[in-house]
């Protein structure tokens, strides 16, 4: 994804919101560095919430941070 190009691997796996996966993601995403262990983790959170909501692409949801 544009916004993780060139990402230092020694500051973890690169995690961007809004998710790659999102027409708001991208170049303008904030990067954080996470462990891969929770980055898959979350991304395979994500696919399943897209696919048990049926949300094709061009579909609007919304995101609530929680915690």
């Amino acid at each position: 994804a544009a916004a993780t190009k060139g990402w230092d691997r020694a500051h973890g796996s690169p995690d961007e919101f809004p998710y790659a996966s999102t027409a708001q993601g991208g170049a303008d995403s904030t990067v954080v560095g996470v462990s891969l262990q929770a980055q898959r983790k979350q991304g395979g959170m994500l696919s399943t919430f897209y696919r048990k909501n049926d949300v094709k692409i061009g579909d609007w949801f919304e995101v609530i941070a929680v915690g």
